[in-house]
């Protein structure tokens, strides 16, 4: 069956694979479909269809701000941590800090998550950790009650865990399942 694809245009050819493969970088459509439809419109030719994708990928331009940025960012869990359990701040700049350090961290994700796929989610991750140190970080200043704390990080660390599995990441879902079975542990001990 002849779907007039061998006597298209280079051009047009082209235009359609680049929109197929942008369709399953973004998941509009399933994966064996649009493999279907490139094999349909490349005619079966894996090795145009190798170099199309590689031709119609374009690489994120990583500008000298991104890189900064997550290097910032790198610092900022170690920061939080020296911030909250190692100076005789004040109670309140210590929340104060802990707060920005969060929203700071968050910042730089926001910013770094469209445009450096690798690295997004390292600030992801640096994100949710600075969040889980500030969290805990701060209760145990307020109220050094134990369940509490547990509570907090149990809760937080299945989060981890489920959007690891929303998002399939098995960094995520490891730490978060550990990290959750960790603080169980501890709680009944």
């Amino acid at each position: 069956m002849d779907w007039g694809v061998q006597h298209m245009s280079d051009e047009k050819k082209t235009i359609i694979i680049k929109e197929i493969h942008n369709w399953k970088e973004n998941h509009l459509l399933p994966e064996k479909y649009c493999d279907y439809l490139l094999a349909l419109y490349t005619q079966g030719d894996s090795t145009e269809l190798e170099f199309e994708s590689n031709n119609l990928k374009e690489s994120p331009k990583i500008s000298m701000l991104h890189v900064l940025l997550f290097i910032v960012n790198i610092f900022v869990l170690p920061i939080t941590f020296i911030v909250l359990y190692f100076t005789d701040f004040n109670i309140n700049l210590q929340v104060s800090i802990g707060i920005f350090l969060v929203m700071f961290s968050l910042f730089i994700y926001y910013v770094i998550r469209k445009k450096v796929q690798y690295l997004h989610y390292y600030s992801f991750f640096i994100l949710l950790l600075t969040l889980l140190l500030t969290s805990i970080g701060i209760l145990q200043r307020y109220t050094n009650h134990f369940a509490l704390l547990n509570a907090v990080a149990s809760v937080q660390l299945l989060t981890w865990g489920l959007i690891g599995v929303l998002k399939k990441r098995i960094l995520l879902i490891s730490i978060g399942s550990i990290g959750f079975i960790i603080t169980i542990i501890l709680f009944l001990f």
